[in-house]
């Protein structure tokens, strides 16, 4: 098993660092393609990798059984993937880092609310978030308001049951 998960670590470095190559050579290209395409070509590398390191890297003592070290390997590779871009789009669309940034950029007297407001208009991202719910079906235009769909009501009433069954807050609770 300790094949596949070191194969697994060696290749995530290594097309999480094309994709970087990527963004930096191709500017403003689909983020999410040029992951799944760096990710989709470090498969067929991480499996001769992990073959290679279950044949040559380990005494005949230590070697992992083949089959469970494959399929443990696989998995964290998977999962490597996953939070990878997880983490990405995090960091890229993060209005809260986006706003440190501004401020830091500031120089040593900060930026003031205007300033903030003036670089980061949030209306956009509204906008884009009701187009989105709307393509995606929660959401449809009457002409003078916007509506639940069945999907979009059965979302929004189990957003409110496990809020209320965690005590949790929605963002604009913990906002105010």
């Amino acid at each position: 098993m300790l094949t596949g998960i070191i194969s697994s670590l060696m290749c995530t470095l290594l097309w999480g660092t094309a994709a970087l190559a990527v963004f930096h050579i191709a500017g403003k290209s689909p983020r999410f393609r040029v992951m799944m395409c760096c990710f989709a070509g470090s498969v067929p590398l991480w499996l001769v990798l992990a073959l290679a390191i279950n044949r040559f890297a380990f005494p005949s003592t230590w070697s992992d059984p083949l089959v469970p070290g494959l399929f443990i390997g696989f998995v964290t590779h998977v999962l490597l993937f996953l939070f990878v871009v997880e983490g990405y789009y995090h960091v890229d669309r993060s209005v809260t880092l986006a706003i440190l940034e501004t401020v830091l950029r500031g120089g040593p007297n900060g930026a003031t609310g205007t300033e903030i407001r003036a670089r980061h208009e949030i209306s956009y991202i509204i906008e884009d978030r009701v187009n989105t719910l709307q393509e995606n079906g929660y959401l449809v235009n009457n002409g003078r308001s916007l509506e639940l769909t069945h999907k979009g009501t059965a979302v929004a009433i189990t957003t409110l049951f496990s809020t209320g069954l965690f005590r949790s807050q929605l963002q604009k609770d913990r906002v105010e």
